[in-house]
């Protein structure tokens, strides 16, 4: 963020009042400006709460009483952070912390348009205990009309999992339920950047199963 100026000591008595109300007027407009850094500002409604929290993150910062850069909270849904809230979310607080791979790039939702969907659906974000979901659609890649192979890649959720992936789980979305079809992860495949699926359905199959559901667990 940039600086906000202010002018100390104005108006001060000997000066002309026409010569101090244009810097009177900036310390208004700056009072404003740094109001509305973390909180509702004026005229607006529940003027004065709290709509985040932000510590000063620049690497030559060094705080008075955090040994290293503090985190920076969040309040509320897309309609105070378009990037990081989900669309029509409960409000909440939470926080990112470390580096962006390890906090604010896990949370990521599909976009229509460049514009947050809360429908989409492909997805990650960051829960308790610092696990982190990651969640999607994909097309079944197939190599035959009874079989396919493939490989999902969490980037486009957000990004890899930082340090581990401890679960995958896949599952088949059909339009026809009288052909037998499974999907699975191959064993051992998965990792912090993806996973690999395999696909095989009873009989040749081209418009019945073209997509599945996934999602992962990790760190």
């Amino acid at each position: 963020m940039s600086m906000i100026t202010y002018n100390r000591d104005i108006p001060d008595g000997p000066h002309n009042p026409s010569a101090d109300q244009p810097l009177m007027k900036d310390d208004t407009n700056a009072i404003d400006d740094i109001i509305a850094v973390d909180h509702r500002t004026f005229n607006e409604n529940a003027s004065g709460y709290h709509k985040s929290i932000h510590f000063d993150q620049n690497s030559g910062y060094v705080p008075g009483v955090f040994p290293v850069n503090p985190p920076q909270f969040f309040t509320g849904s897309s309609t105070t952070l378009p990037t990081f809230g989900f669309p029509n979310a409960f409000a909440q607080l939470f926080y990112f912390t470390g580096n962006a791979i390890d906090s604010s790039n896990q949370y990521a939702i599909a976009t229509t348009g460049g514009v947050a969907n809360s429908s989409g659906p492909n997805g990650s974000v960051m829960l308790f205990a610092g696990f982190i979901m990651k969640w999607g659609v994909a097309a079944i890649a197939k190599t035959t009309s009874t079989h396919g192979e493939g490989t999902v890649l969490f980037n486009t959720t957000g990004a890899a999992f930082p340090n581990h992936c401890f679960l995958v789980n896949v599952n088949l979305r059909s339009l026809n339920t009288t052909k037998i079809a499974s999907i699975s992860f191959k064993e051992g495949s998965e990792s912090v950047t993806g996973f690999q699926y395999i696909f095989n359905v009873n009989s040749a199959d081209t418009l019945d199963y073209t997509q599945f559901n996934w999602w992962a667990i990790g760190n």
